[in-house]
């Protein structure tokens, strides 16, 4: 009997406090709104290529990055051009 279980498998609390996010290959945000937060947020690639952009500069992420963006600072996702899974967490 394992004990594994997927990095999706585990439910993200109610308040939102972090979540894993998948995306296929050629997701793509047709209008993207960036936002920001009255917190840090932090980002761990797991898997894949993301378009990000931050602070208005579209940036290439890959698996083994870690990002973070810093309150009020405007972002938003703009394409995976792989299957991307990425964990993400409020710094708050």
């Amino acid at each position: 009997m394992s004990n594994k279980i997927a990095l999706t498998d585990i439910p993200s609390p109610k308040s939102q406090r972090w979540g894993i996010q998948n995306l296929k290959k050629g997701w793509k945000c047709e209008d993207p709104k960036l936002h920001a937060h009255d917190y840090d947020e932090y980002v761990v690639m797991w898997k894949g290529r993301f378009i990000i952009r931050n602070d208005g500069v579209d940036t290439l992420y890959a698996a083994g990055d870690v990002i973070r963006f810093p309150a009020h600072q405007l972002h938003c996702g703009i394409e995976a051009l792989e299957d991307t899974e990425y964990f993400w967490s409020r710094a708050d």
